[in-house]
């Protein structure tokens, strides 16, 4: 028995609609993939940016100045941030504004907006020797706040144990 014109006619509508679903769900594969790799290129850059952000603070004037103060002090900042909190002049808030730049980069990590090797890339020196610095001073101030540079201290803490 032959196929009769309505059974040619539906065999090909089907075929014709086979070949659209198909085709259909071939260009919306496309467009999530692509659209996938713009949400993943929009997150590099937001990321980025961040990282970019972070670095021109750490070159500010203020962050600067904190390190000169650091620096000058040496083997003696313990002792010279005590005498810097009692007086509470500008030399203090800019040490403090330090100790915060870090405390802030870690709670960018622990929110992953960062990552650690992102950190670790551009500042695990300086985080590590700034940690060390800070340290009796942080472990002073945690006695009366114990969440105060919490995230700087588990940061710092992970970079050195990092190769």
């Amino acid at each position: 028995m032959d196929p009769t014109w309505t059974d040619v006619v539906t065999a090909i509508g089907t075929a014709a609609y086979a070949t659209f679903t198909f085709l259909t769900v071939l260009v919306l594969t496309g467009a999530v993939l692509y659209a996938r790799s713009q949400v993943r290129a929009v997150e590099k850059t937001r990321r980025l940016n961040l990282l970019l952000r972070l670095a021109e603070r750490w070159e500010s004037l203020l962050l600067r100045r904190a390190r000169g103060i650091v620096y000058r002090s040496g083997r003696n900042f313990g002792r010279d941030i005590r005498s810097y909190k009692k007086k509470g002049g500008e030399d203090y808030f800019c040490l403090v504004a330090l100790a915060n730049f870090f405390e802030d980069m870690a709670i960018l990590m622990n929110e992953n907006q960062i990552s650690l090797s992102e950190i670790k890339g551009r500042f695990k020196s300086a985080i590590t020797y700034y940690y060390d610095q800070f340290e009796d001073y942080i472990r002073a101030m945690q006695k009366a706040h114990p969440t105060n540079y919490e995230c700087f201290a588990d940061l710092a803490r992970k970079l050195k144990c990092e190769p």
